[in-house]
């Protein structure tokens, strides 16, 4: 999601990530490759005390997180004395509520389990994730990860930060199956608010947004080697695979050498 555009504009929702199957004879992700469908970053708020100035912050316009490739949107940040605008998707969260103080953090979105609530230290208001939603199996679809609500904004210069949108889907099928890189559907980290934190490693809390849930990963195979790091994944079964891996038909027979005596018959 975008950051804060300033005192009168809160950061917006991240997006939830991607979905996507991929089917084929040999599938191989080597070390220094990636599949990722992670949901996307809940936007800043700003700086310690309200300012806008911090290492880690840029100011911005406080617009939605955009899924792509089946993920949902995030929420829109909002305007002075204006609760947060809901992410979309079926484990989207909810805005953040509308304070006269520093606005608590929206909950991160929800996937393969709840997204986490948003923080609030302040207001002693923890806004809800979003529900979990499909199952390991995939039975529903493909589905991608859901976007997670915008901050809240109160009526001077305080901001609230956006939840993070959570993983998506990746669904992967070959009967030899390598893994020596990434195969990742993490979920957002929630975004950091403009008031007490200080740019502390362990952002769950303050006044921050809650990370989204991790999405689901589906691999059916029936050799499968990898890295020292395997991803957690739910195995199914590999199923008929001939469709897809059928060998090239043989070349039609050739024709017979050209006789140029043949040509006295035309004449």
């Amino acid at each position: 999601g975008g950051n804060s555009a300033g005192d009168h504009m809160s950061a917006g929702g991240g997006a939830g990530g991607g979905a996507v199957k991929i089917v084929s004879a040999q599938i191989t992700v080597g070390s220094s490759g990636a599949i990722r469908a992670d949901g996307g970053d809940g936007g800043d708020a700003g700086g310690p005390g309200q300012s806008f100035t911090a290492l880690w912050f840029t100011p911005g316009d406080g617009a939605a997180g955009v899924g792509v490739a089946g993920g949902y949107d995030g929420g829109a940040g909002v305007g002075s004395k204006e609760g947060g605008k809901p992410g979309s998707g079926p484990g989207a969260s909810a805005g953040g509520q509308y304070t006269d103080g520093v606005p608590p953090g929206a909950g991160g979105a929800g996937h393969a389990s709840a997204g986490t609530d948003g923080f609030g230290q302040y207001s002693g208001i923890r806004p809800p994730g979003g529900p979990a939603y499909g199952d390991a199996e995939l039975s529903g679809g493909l589905q991608g990860g859901s976007g997670a609500g915008s901050g809240g904004n109160d009526p001077d210069n305080e901001e609230g930060a956006g939840g993070g949108g959570s993983g998506g889907t990746i669904y992967l099928v070959a009967p030899t199956l390598q893994i020596q890189g990434v195969v990742s559907v993490a979920g957002g980290l929630g975004g950091r608010d403009d008031y007490q934190y200080n740019g502390e490693a362990d952002r769950e809390g303050y006044n921050n947004g809650g990370p989204g849930s991790v999405g689901r990963i589906r691999l059916d195979y029936e050799t499968f080697t990898h890295g020292t790091a395997a991803p957690t994944y739910y195995q199914g079964e590999l199923g008929d695979l001939s469709r897809f891996c059928m060998p090239w038909p043989p070349l039609p027979p050739s024709l017979p050498p050209f006789e140029p005596s043949l040509l006295s018959n035309w004449r």
